[in-house]
């Protein structure tokens, strides 16, 4: 019998060729708009006088061994079906021959133990356990042989205990889950071991005390909350036990007074508030003399023109901020303790505007950039702590456009792309320290189109996915991210 190729016009990437018609249905097989084949000879089950042309093959009638390839000849996924349903094992990999996966199918619904593979090492995996489809059971994430986190779920909701772990085998986090929502205690430790944060979800919401500590083991900072919203006295401390902020919350705005100190016990800041806004008397204090600033606010507008100061520890100058009219204006300047600027913030009537930067303590400059009525507007740039440029970008009226740079601390290339009304459009490329190639692909207003191809350090290609308005048509992790 005469074969017959049938284009998809809606999916430009495969085309569909018929090899034989029978009583069972259709024997066709899969190619690439290239030429080269997606599939090995398959049955789609029916006597249909018309070829399906969806390449979405867990929606297609199929019945037999589905085996899918990548451009490059090389074995992607494959997988049995019974009468339309996948059933038994699914085996994927990355183009180079690493296993990239493996689960179970029955009835066409994950079952069992699946797991998706790291690209440059099997002993780095995510294992999750599926009961007719659903996440049920133990979860885990393994880092070149070592426990990274682990959990478990309930009809695909986390359920008990999940808690994730250092290098060093200490556990860093233990949230409690019940019916998908973070419910009891939530501790985090240091690498030390010693305990950071502590506190209590109630139906996925902060309830009660949490309390952050120093890694000496003193407490840092504490306050209530009342389902999710602060609630009540806030206090901080320092290192070695003295008080360092105190005030209060309303329904999660401050509130009342709130006052700061120096490690010496010397009054620092003192504002009042009303529901988040300052209101009343207002005053910041220098460290070692009776200098000070002072001033009221009324509903968060200063009554005078004035120039509001703090101070370091030290009694070096800390903040520098120019009120007019009630408004910001001009420069607010921040400095470090050594006395090196930290930041110029650019104010005219209350908005951001003009030029503004900040600064690394060493005095090297960590980005800068222009402002024009609060939105950004010009060439951003941003350098690493050693002076490399990081990252360079143009906005116009706050809005990204035009190319996209970014570098290494090393000052090799990291990624390159463009930015069209401030959504990612055309090539996109990024590259591992060393230089190879990371990633390739394009972007369509915002979304990804296209194959994309990935690479690891050593230059082999691992993966090549293809996408359609952002949704990967191609590729192991698209049967991860469904049921």
């Amino acid at each position: 019998m005469t074969s017959k190729i049938l284009h998809l016009a809606a999916v430009k990437s495969f085309t569909r060729q018929l090899i034989e018609r029978s009583t069972e249905g259709c024997l066709v097989q899969d190619f690439y708009v290239s030429g080269e084949k997606r599939t090995d000879p398959f049955l789609i089950m029916g006597n249909k006088s018309v070829i399906p042309v969806s390449f979405d093959y867990e929606l297609l009638p199929i019945d037999g061994l589905l085996t899918l390839y990548y451009k490059t000849g090389a074995k992607e996924q494959q997988v049995n079906y019974q009468a339309g349903k996948r059933n038994g094992q699914w085996n994927s990999w990355y183009i180079h021959g690493q296993k990239a996966g493996e689960g179970y199918f029955l009835d066409n619904h994950k079952q069992g133990c699946w797991r998706k593979y790291w690209p440059d090492d099997e002993n780095s995996y995510i294992e999750s356990h599926y009961q007719e489809g659903w996440l049920h059971g133990e979860h885990k994430v393994i880092d070149e042989g070592r426990l990274v986190l682990e959990g478990a779920l309930e009809q695909g909701m986390r359920a008990g205990v999940w808690s994730s772990y250092y290098e060093n085998g200490q556990k860093s986090t233990e949230k409690h889950y019940q019916k998908g929502l973070e419910e009891g205690i939530f501790i985090t430790w240091y690498e030390t071991g010693n305990k950071c944060i502590e506190g209590y979800f109630h139906e996925g919401e902060r309830e009660g005390w949490w309390v952050t500590y120093y890694e000496n083991g003193q407490k840092e900072q504490q306050q209530c909350y009342v389902r999710d919203i602060s609630q009540g006295v806030y206090q901080a401390w320092y290192e070695d036990g003295e008080k360092q902020t105190e005030g209060y919350y309303q329904q999660g705005e401050r509130h009342g007074a709130w006052r700061s100190w120096y490690r010496n016990g010397k009054l620092k800041t003192e504002d009042h508030y009303d529901a988040g806004v300052k209101h009343g008397f207002c005053q910041s204090c220098h460290p070692l003399t009776e200098q000070r600033v002072a001033v009221y606010f009324d509903e968060g507008t200063p009554v005078e023109d004035i120039v509001w100061l703090e101070w370091h520890e030290n009694g070096k100058i800390a903040l520098e901020a120019p009120y007019v009219d009630g408004l910001e204006e001009g420069y607010w300047r921040l400095w470090y303790d050594n006395g090196q600027k930290d930041q110029i913030i650019p104010y005219h009537e209350g908005c951001f505007h003009g030029r503004g930067a900040c600064w690394y303590k060493n005095g090297q400059k960590e980005r800068e950039g222009q402002y024009y009525q609060d939105s950004l507007n010009g060439s951003v740039q941003y350098w690493y702590e050693n002076g490399q440029l990081k990252t360079q970008l143009t906005y116009e009226h706050g809005i990204e456009k035009g190319p996209c740079l970014e570098w290494y601390e090393s000052g090799q290339q990291e990624k390159e792309c463009f930015y069209k009304q401030g959504k990612l459009t055309g090539s996109y490329t990024s590259w591992h320290e060393n230089g190879a190639k990371s990633v390739q692909g394009s972007y369509s207003q915002g979304l990804q189109i296209g194959f994309w191809q990935y690479y690891l350090e050593d230059g082999r290609l691992y993966d090549e996915i293809l996408y359609e308005q952002g949704v990967s048509s191609t590729g192991v992790d698209r049967v991860f991210e469904t049921s």
